[in-house]
């Protein structure tokens, strides 16, 4: 995955927090060690009727996307079956991360990687009920800083080449 664009989002009423940060965005790899270090992050798929389902999973940021395991009769799978489209937080609105994109099955040359690591952040292991594992391709990523900080950043929108 190459390097995302940044950019300041457009995000009227948000201001004071674009000039706390000096109207500096904040570097990509702020947003990558938010999503390594972050143990529950957020799904959010679209149910058929066209209603949100959002709920907490384990995942781990790894080659330029967001690796899961859900089970494929879970309600996550089934929704994103029939929409691909999803959006990934982290758990802190402090220092916040949010990307969206399109779900698909994960590469099988990925699997054994995604399963050595997730046993090292989480200490479990991803079993064949666990299968198929996911990977989300970010679209479009936002960073959001509480308080912005001029040396650091505030809020970012970051793009992604397709």
């Amino acid at each position: 995955m190459n390097k995302p664009h940044a950019a300041l989002p457009y995000m009227p009423g948000y201001d004071e927090m674009i000039e706390a940060s000096g109207g500096k965005t904040l570097p990509w790899s702020w947003a990558v060690a938010r999503l390594a270090e972050c143990r529950n992050l957020w799904l959010t798929t679209m149910r058929p009727e066209g209603g949100p389902h959002m709920m907490p999973v384990w995942g781990l940021w790894m080659d330029g996307v967001f690796a899961f395991s859900t089970g494929k009769d879970s309600r996550k799978a089934k929704n994103f079956r029939a929409n691909p489209n999803v959006a990934i937080a982290t758990d802190s609105g402090a220092d916040a991360v949010v990307i969206e994109g399109a779900v698909s099955i994960m590469p099988a040359s990925s699997h054994a990687a995604f399963v050595a690591a997730y046993k090292v952040k989480y200490d479990w292991e991803i079993t064949d009920e666990m299968a198929p594992c996911y990977i989300v391709t970010p679209r479009i990523a936002f960073g959001i800083r509480e308080y912005g900080d001029k040396e650091i950043g505030g809020i970012t929108r970051w793009t992604f080449d397709e």
